[in-house]
């Protein structure tokens, strides 16, 4: 809205009641149209037979007439109504001709007026600005405009010139046969500025069921303070519809049950310029077209650079297609202190109940201070899908109660979390491979039913990942939509943190590499790090308590320089062959390499290998050949918890055990471990004692076939030919040890 300006040399025509007693024609008058001060002489009590060429007040006249302005001409128009004209061009109330021509209105009533006809130039039920390449402009306050209609532009059409309304009413307005139910615009038209007006039950035959925005390049259209209800658009654009080459603002302002047969409930955007939403509404919108071609059910983007800030979307849908809230199709947008809930795609197959991302160059940022809570579709991607383009996600940014993260199959499906602090209440789900990049941030999931992902995440800079509450999965989907095993994982300077998950059964990761922190809460006994390789690196406490087990055939975990561990089970149950490698780094307690066993359970392992070399340091007791754990009260259970080992190798080329390794199993509480054969080799490194046997504690059984010992190198405290005990039974049937080269053992038992 223009700044309040004063237009003198008016000629002012009113009722003589409407002027202060003694006033004569041809005297001093000044009148206030809206926030427009003109000021002039007194041109008497019936209204003018012509306008153009001069600036002229209506004031307080109760019946008008339908005014064409001309070139130069100024109109100012204050109470009244025009009611029930039709016309068969444009502006069936008033049209601006002119160059130069102004019209400003305040205070009247425009109803039920028509410019009929089918040809384009029968525009603007009640007003028609700027015809045949003529500027003109329009000041609009306190003023409503009810039931008119047109070919385009149901109450006003901006053709060309500008366009300026507050504290104003439209209601019912039609466009017949194009688009703009209340405002329609052409292409060439200037600036529109909207503020604190009221949009309601306005209908378009083709788009924009309220406001339709064109305009050239600079210009720069507002709407502000200002309500948008039950518009409806026979196509897209429920509300508005913004294809101009300028700018756009809209902010503090509300969208209530709008409709869209097809794209953007609401709002439809496809503009070369810029478009700003802030501090607003948007509820209850839909697109209900019930096919693909029904998208956003408040906004549908397809074009332009869009930013969303300090707004609410609740409760919209669509009814057919994708982005129960926002669709995204192209563009560059960016979303932040923005809040999402409820919002719903509600037909089978469809994604992204808040926001649905695709196309090739699609640029989506969201960011910092968005939050999103039960947002749904009826396909995956309840809360977010990207199908295509990149995806950034970045500050704080909160997903809580409510459907998942989906990225698709599409070739170039992006999503990046980048210097982004993130909390996750649902899983993110990935069918495309290196789909997910992790850049300086913190991600935190809780109370997640899967965390499913396929391909490789892309870990850059120093990240922290917590999952607290969760059974979590690395899958990949094959052809036929079935998980198969993942690609390995690069956890790359990565802090992973594991909390309150059960005491048994919760897959944390399959196949992954994880070098970087990973950190264990003593919640649970142990969680299952499962994989062909797990391997920590350069980290100060990887994990700080708790265990860590791989448990798949052919598994193994390796500890290298920096890395550290608390207790470390190779694996737990039934496996063919176990390697564990500590090349550097710490075993802060205990490190088993066989199976964990526990009470009532049974393993059978044909081989365990257990490399430890470099600067490994291993500070708590080895038992190579695995843990049995029995049942102190029951012993008819214990008798059950049963372990086999046909081999363990154990081979040390560097490092430290600096307590006490022993070849066999570690057996307690009733139980019985059995290993065929055990062969160790030392080759270097100082180390402390060192059992050809295993460990036996209350009640319990260790047996050794055959030990063979090799002190090749290094340093050895103490070397034993047998095992240990404690209120246990240790047995090793044969044992060889052999002492060569420069190695040193200062005790033999």
């Amino acid at each position: 809205m223009s700044e309040a300006i004063t237009i003198s040399d008016a000629i002012i025509f009113a009722p003589a009641a409407n002027v202060p007693e003694g006033i004569q024609n041809g005297d001093a008058l000044t009148v206030t149209v809206g926030e427009t001060i003109f000021t002039g002489t007194y041109g008497g009590a019936s209204k003018p037979s012509s306008y153009n060429g001069k600036t002229q007040v209506l004031s307080g006249f109760d019946e008008l007439s339908r005014i064409e302005l001309g070139e130069n001409t100024v109109l100012a128009i204050k109470g009244g109504t025009l009611s029930g004209s039709t016309v068969s061009n444009a502006g069936a109330a008033a049209t601006l001709t002119g160059v130069g021509s102004q019209l400003y209105v305040d205070g009247v009533l425009y109803h039920n007026n028509m410019a009929d006809g089918t040809t384009t130039t029968k525009n603007g039920g009640a007003i028609n600005i700027g015809y045949s390449n003529n500027a003109g402009y329009v000041n609009v306050s306190g003023s409503t405009f009810s039931a008119n209609s047109a070919t385009r532009g149901g109450a006003i059409m901006l053709n060309y010139g500008s366009l300026d309304i507050s504290n104003s009413f439209f209601f019912e307005n039609k466009s017949i046969s194009q688009a703009g139910g209340a405002i329609g615009t052409g292409s060439s038209a200037g600036a529109m500025t909207i503020k604190k007006a009221w949009f309601d039950g306005n209908t378009s035959a083709t788009y924009a069921g309220a406001i339709e925005l064109q305009g050239t390049e600079g210009t720069e259209s507002i709407i502000s303070g200002s309500t948008f209800t039950g518009n409806r658009a026979s196509t897209y654009g429920g509300a508005v519809s913004i294809s101009t080459n300028g700018a756009v603002s809209i902010s503090n302002s509300t969208f209530t049950g709008n409709i869209a047969s097809t794209y953007g409930g609401a709002v439809y955007i496809s503009t070369n310029g810029t478009v700003s939403i802030s501090d607003s509404l948007f509820a209850k919108n839909e697109s209900v077209g019930g096919s693909s071609t029904s998208r956003g059910g408040a906004l549908y983007i397809t074009k332009g650079v869009v930013n969303i800030d300090g707004s609410t979307f609740s409760g919209n849908t669509t009814h057919g297609g994708h982005g129960g809230a926002i669709y995204v199709g192209g563009g560059t947008t960016t979303i932040t202190g923005t809040t999402f809930t409820g919002n719903e795609a509600v037909v089978s197959n469809t994604y992204g109940g808040a926001i649905y991302c695709t196309g090739t160059s699609t640029k989506l940022t969201i960011g910092d201070g968005t939050v999103f809570a039960d947002n749904t579709a009826k396909g995956s991607g309840k809360t977010l899908g990207v199908f295509g383009g990149a995806c950034t996600i970045t500050g704080n940014v909160k997903f809580l109660s409510g459907g998942n993260i989906y990225i698709s199959s599409t070739t170039g499906a992006k999503l990046t979390f980048d210097n982004a602090t993130v909390s996750l209440s649902m899983a993110i789900q990935s069918k495309n491979a290196s789909a997910i990049s992790v850049i300086d941030s913190t991600l935190a999931f809780a109370n997640t039913s899967a965390f499913s992902v396929v391909g490789l995440w892309d870990f850059q800079g120093k990240n922290n990942v917590t999952f607290a509450g969760n059974t979590v999965t690395f899958n990949k989907y094959d052809d036929t939509g079935k998980n198969i095993i993942a690609n390995a994982m690069d956890f790359t300077n990565v802090t992973i943190t594991i909390a309150g998950n059960r005491k048994d059964g919760d897959i944390i990761a399959e196949n992954i590499t994880a070098i970087g922190t990973v950190k264990v809460d003593n919640a649970f006994q142990y969680a299952e790090l499962s994989g062909t390789d797990l391997v920590v690196k350069d980290v100060a406490a990887a994990i700080s308590s708790g265990d860590v087990q791989t448990s798949y055939t052919g598994s193994g975990v390796t500890v290298m320089d920096g890395g550290a561990v608390g207790t470390l089970f190779a694996t737990k149950g039934d496996e063919s062959e176990i390697a564990t490698k500590i090349s550097g780094g710490k075993v802060e307690s205990n490190l088993v390499g066989g199976a964990y066993v526990a009470a009532g359970n049974t393993a059978e392992v044909d081989k365990v290998e257990l490399l430890i070399d470099g600067t490994a340091e291993v500070a708590a007791k080895v038992y190579a050949g695995g843990y049995l754990y029995g049942n102190a009260g029951d012993a008819e259970a214990a008798a059950e918890a049963q372990m086999t080992v046909d081999q363990v190798n154990i081979n040390i080329d560097g490092g430290a055990v600096s307590t006490n390794m022993f070849g066999g199993a570690h057996a307690r509480q009733n139980g019985n471990a059995s290993v065929t054969e055990v062969n160790i080799t030392v080759t270097d490194g100082s180390h402390g004692r060192i059992y050809a046997g295993g460990w036996a504690e209350k009640g319990a059984q260790s047996h050794v076939g055959i030990s063979n010992v090799i002190i090749s190198g290094g340093t050895v405290d103490y070397l034993y030919g047998a095992g240990a005990n404690a209120d246990g039974k240790t047995y090793v049937t044969t044992s060889n040890i052999t002492i060569e080269n420069d190695a040193v053992v200062n005790t033999i038992f």
